[in-house]
């Protein structure tokens, strides 16, 4: 092995373990993502996020222009919100 391809034996299985155990954690760290994003949408109430959607898509907000992609206070963004 050594001749045919310039490395030992050893070394082809160290490199081999640590390609392995890569993917492993590769696919580890994917699941852990995956649940933590599936539990913060579980947490997420449909009742408070779909008038917001849905005014948006109406072009409610169309005519805001917004400095800086943010409400200049607290109270343009309530009076802006009219969800009926």
């Amino acid at each position: 092995m050594k001749q045919r391809y310039g490395t030992s034996l050893k070394d082809a299985c160290h490199r081999l373990y640590l390609a392995e155990t890569s993917k492993l954690e590769t696919i580890d760290a994917a699941e852990k993502t995956t649940a933590a994003i599936l539990s913060r949408l579980e947490k997420t109430k449909n009742e408070e996020i779909i008038p917001p959607i849905v005014q948006i898509d109406s072009g409610a907000f169309d005519e805001y222009i917004l400095p800086y992609g943010r409400w200049p206070s607290l109270e343009a963004a309530e009076t802006a919100m009219d969800f009926k």
